[in-house]
């Protein structure tokens, strides 16, 4: 028979049981079972606590406890967490530091789907068997006493035990914490808080919540030897990888809107011929310190009648990667005429055109030129941007005299900017503090 005392032991055993699964150096290989079967609850939950028992005094107690929380910050809170499928990305956003956007976490997200409806499958059977009513229907509330006043009608009609809605949120609190280790304790003490919104709202009594926390639990263990959920959770984790910004790295539009973008590396138009290798859309990052000083450049480019053109700023390792790839491949020449006319591929690594680490993915340094306000034209440097020769070098002979006054007047806006010139190209600038002097970034511009 099932009671209390093997209810909270079997709990113990569950959550037992999925950090052991973690920990092991010996498990099995995961079967591919169906996401159809889930763990009953019926079949190892107690059932809800009786009129006049211990627990549900101190359910009612909590309930009557938490209606003071109505018209508060928390209440609202509350609010927020009766969340629907539009807005799984949002629930964790402040403890995750990010939020999760089809755009940029499709994988996570579908994961996170997939981890919910099992959770919801693994509730049912108990909370279509007890029907608990809920407490707000239990004291007799007048119409709009929840946090929910929309939903109030249809839960009515709706089990109580175990809550849905924390079954769901501590499953996804269960699947972030491994995804996001890091995060782990502000993961999970948010999971908990969604729960807690629950009792807050009025919709449920805490041995409802309680309950759901096993189960969810139960189901999250079971997931760990569903092969699909598995191969989805490695797909969530590169893509994270990959979505990763560090924190203190900006869109160079946020900081210095005033810029014309000319990504080179998200179009077909530069040396390699073809987009590069982590570069997803045609913007800009930078780590704070050099967006502001390049906001500095801007505003006295501006005042001297120019506009700043950005070529490319931070660059991921994986494109410089790439690079390497491309300067290895001796029969890849399809844009030698506009970009290295005058150099042999095979010499590339030797004149320090290609290399295996590059300054930009530090995320302080930027390729640019100055354009004319007025006229749109861009300034006439001598050579286009990424031109291996030496008529890029600073102090190149062979320049007119316009030519030259046009890389001193770009070298003085920057340098009264904070940044220091590369001598073998005249469009290439580092912030002179760079906050990252060893570190290279590989996120994924996006």
């Amino acid at each position: 028979m099932k009671n209390a005392l093997g209810f909270w032991l079997a709990a113990g055993l569950l959550f037992a049981g999925c950090s052991t699964h973690a920990a092991s150096g010996n498990v099995s290989p995961p079967s591919a079972i169906s996401i159809d079967r889930v763990p009953a609850s019926l079949d190892f939950l107690p059932p809800p606590p009786a009129e006049g028992s211990p627990e549900f005094e101190l359910d009612k107690a909590l309930y009557r406890a938490t209606r003071a929380e109505k018209g508060s910050a928390r209440w609202d809170q509350a609010a927020f967490d009766a969340f629907d499928k539009a807005h799984i990305g949002e629930m964790f956003a402040d403890a995750l530091g990010r939020r999760l956007t089809p755009e940029i976490t499709p994988e996570t997200l579908e994961l996170l789907a997939m981890a919910n409806e099992h959770a919801d499958r693994a509730a049912l059977s108990a909370k279509d068997h007890y029907m608990r009513v809920r407490p707000y229907v239990y004291f007799g509330e007048p119409e709009g006493s929840t946090c929910d006043p929309a939903r109030e009608k249809g839960l009515r009609t709706n089990g109580a035990y175990p809550s849905g809605h924390t079954c769901r949120g501590w499953m996804m609190a269960l699947v972030l914490s491994e995804l996001f280790p890091e995060r782990q304790a502000a993961v999970l003490g948010r999971g908990l808080e969604i729960g807690r919104s629950r009792v807050i709202c009025g919709v449920h009594w805490q041995s409802d919540v309680d309950a759901a926390r096993v189960v969810a639990s139960a189901a999250f263990a079971q997931l760990h030897n569903n092969a699909e959920f598995l191969a989805r959770k490695e797909r969530a984790r590169a893509e994270i990888a990959d979505a990763a910004i560090p924190a203190d790295f900006v869109r160079v539009t946020d900081i210095a809107g005033d810029i014309l973008l000319d990504i080179r590396y998200y179009s077909p138009y530069n040396f390699a011929g073809v987009r590069v290798d982590g570069y997803e859309a045609p913007v800009a990052y930078l780590t704070r310190p050099a967006a502001e000083g390049l906001r500095r450049a801007a505003r006295l480019a501006r005042e001297r009648g120019f506009v700043l053109r950005l070529f490319d700023a931070y660059r991921p390792q994986r494109a410089v990667d790439h690079f390497v790839r491309w300067a290895a491949d001796a029969a890849d020449q399809a844009a030698r005429a506009i970009f290295y006319p005058d150099v042999d591929k095979d010499d590339l690594f030797a004149l320090g055109y290609i290399n295996a680490l590059s300054g930009h993915s530090r995320g302080s340094t930027v390729d640019l030129t100055l354009v004319e306000r007025a006229s749109g034209r861009e300034l006439d440097m001598g050579s286009p941007f990424d031109f291996f020769g030496p008529v890029s070098h600073h102090g190149a002979a062979g320049l007119t005299d316009a030519q030259t006054a046009n890389r001193e007047l770009l070298r003085a806006i920057m340098a009264e900017s904070g940044f220091k010139p590369y001598p073998e190209e005249w469009w290439h600038y580092t912030l002179a503090d760079e906050p990252y002097t060893d570190t290279y970034f590989d996120f994924v511009i996006r």
